[in-house]
């Protein structure tokens, strides 16, 4: 699978996780070929509110993408999590404001994709809501990103880019 395949993926996912559920759950998808056997393992609600938990939770799958990658039957691997995103003015970083603390902030969603030879991507997604109805705009490219997930493929994981 390519990366583009992977967004795509995702995008209709969460289309359909807006529509049942009202909200994209944290959720990461590992894309595999077992036994010659498209198969898909879905880890929703990896993200919890005890560290210890969450620490274990990110150690099994981090192994098991590792596992996958390494036995050559990954095909890739989709994390997907709302978020709020908050901007300034260029050269005025004095000025910004945590996105929890910020009356302007985006509601937006993470998505970044690996695929089998672990090149990713990581796109965000601004999320409107209108009417009962919610969309996602045109994604923004985000060079440079960087997720826990990295280090499945050997690569160092620096969580501030």
């Amino acid at each position: 699978m390519n990366l583009d395949e992977l967004f795509d993926m995702a995008e209709k996912s969460a289309i359909t996780s807006f529509k049942q559920n009202g909200e994209v759950l944290n959720i990461l998808y590992v894309h595999a070929k077992i036994d010659n056997k498209k198969t898909v393992i879905a880890f929703p609600n990896w993200k919890v509110e005890d560290p210890d938990t969450e620490d274990r939770n990110k150690a099994t799958i981090e192994k098991l993408v590792q596992l996958c990658y390494l036995t050559k039957t990954l095909e890739g691997v989709v994390l997907m999590s709302e978020a709020w995103m908050a901007t300034v003015n260029k050269g005025c970083a004095s000025e910004y404001v945590q996105p929890r603390n910020n009356p302007e902030r985006k509601e937006i969603l993470l998505v970044a994709a690996y695929n089998k030879n672990g090149d990713s991507k990581t796109r965000s997604y601004e999320i409107k809501r209108k009417n009962g109805n919610t969309s996602l705009e045109p994604p923004m490219e985000m060079p440079g990103a960087s997720c826990w997930i990295d280090r499945a493929f050997g690569k160092r994981f620096n969580p501030y880019g």
